[in-house]
């Protein structure tokens, strides 16, 4: 006589944030502060402060400046965003949120392609060779985020705010320039931003942490080797 026994499997639920749909104030001051603080964005806030208050760039000729604003702003948030446009007019995005892990990867690939582009086209230029450490950090802060996004929600907005913290630390460590309060400035932010995210919905406690020391770790180690 063959017994059968039922066995009942459970599955272990997976925890996932709970994105936040109400108006309240604090939840429109969440999302206003993800905006402002976009990752296509905060690029532009950096080589913009570092051309018009650091020491050395701030002397540079006009034209130069304004040479350097125009490829950052290029490849930094023009390219990505039409490429963003692109995709969702070939209905391979289902809106330009990018909530879902899936959305993210082809944006993000085009986001590492468009930093290393932009590094490209500065590396002829050696006397603007911070910016172009910058964009190397940048680029490999994207690729972190590409290859962890497949498998974990990691904070995008997170990765890059952490890179910029290690950009401050390091051109303080170094004396170049006075970027002490720059420095100040970006780690609150940071945890402003980390806040917003949370009280949003948009990642867990975890995801948030990881994409700020994880963007951390990679941009200083690009920027000091690469």
């Amino acid at each position: 006589m063959t017994e059968q026994t039922n066995i009942e499997i459970k599955s272990i639920p997976i925890e996932e944030p709970t994105i936040a749909h109400d108006s309240s104030w604090a939840t429109r001051l969440s999302r206003m502060v993800s905006w402002l603080l976009h990752p296509f964005v905060v690029p532009l806030y950096v080589v913009g402060f570092m051309l018009l208050a650091d020491g050395y760039l701030s002397r540079l000729p006009a034209n130069i400046k304004g040479y350097l604003a125009w490829v950052v702003l290029l490849y930094a948030a023009i390219v990505p965003m039409l490429s963003i446009c692109f995709l969702r007019a070939l209905g391979l995005l289902k809106n330009f949120g990018l909530h879902s892990q899936r959305s993210r990867v082809l944006p993000l690939l085009v986001g590492v392609i468009s930093y290393v582009l932009c590094a490209v086209t500065l590396s002829d230029a050696a006397a603007v060779a911070v910016v172009r450490k910058f964009v190397v950090a940048a680029a490999c802060c994207e690729f972190l985020a590409l290859v962890v996004t497949p498998f974990w929600k990691i904070s995008l907005h997170s990765i890059c705010m952490g890179g910029v913290t290690a950009m401050f630390l390091l051109l303080n460590i170094a004396g170049a320039g006075q970027h002490f309060w720059a420095l100040v400035v970006s780690v609150l932010l940071s945890g402003i931003l980390g806040t917003a995210r949370l009280h949003l919905g948009a990642h867990l406690p975890s995801q948030v942490a990881a994409g700020y020391f994880g963007g951390f770790f990679v941009a200083m180690l690009a920027i000091m080797y690469l």
